[in-house]
């Protein structure tokens, strides 16, 4: 089986630039990126998925290429696509490391909870967001609960 990875970049400014997954999905493969294991074009939940890492990595450069391209999301509106994204992409762990840098998405409880319950409550709880990233301890965080 060959190694197949959609590059997140590629993947995020394909949909942007297109404005459609199935756009997207053909540029892609204009390119010369498709899915090597099936010969296929790229699925659009594997060009999202891809687009949301890129998103999350990449906070400020998404957030100027949505402003670009007349994207009418305000700040908060942003912040939640972000949190979704983030609740999407990432397992619990890799969720709470993402937490440690972008401490505002705890403002977005519900979101969060939707994912992965209780979670929100347990990093609050434990004065998460009362401390700068620095100072926390967190492999005494409890997360199991």
């Amino acid at each position: 089986m060959v190694d197949v990875k959609l590059d997140d970049r590629m993947a995020f400014y394909a949909w942007v630039n297109s404005g459609s997954l199935p756009k997207a999905s053909k540029y892609l493969a204009s390119q010369g990126s498709y899915n090597k294991n099936t010969g296929q074009d790229w699925h659009f939940g594997s060009i999202k998925q891809a687009s949301n890492r890129f998103i999350l990595h990449n906070v400020a450069e998404a957030r100027q290429v949505y402003k670009d391209h007349g994207s009418m999301l305000n700040e908060k509106q942003f912040e939640v696509k972000l949190v979704l994204a983030a609740c999407k992409v990432f397992s619990r762990k890799n969720f709470i490391k993402w937490i440690q840098e972008n401490q505002w998405a705890l403002y977005y409880p519900m979101l969060i909870n939707r994912r992965f319950p209780g979670l929100s409550e347990v990093l609050v709880y434990d004065n998460i967001m009362s401390k700068p990233v620095e100072d926390v301890e967190w492999s005494t965080v409890d997360v199991t609960s």
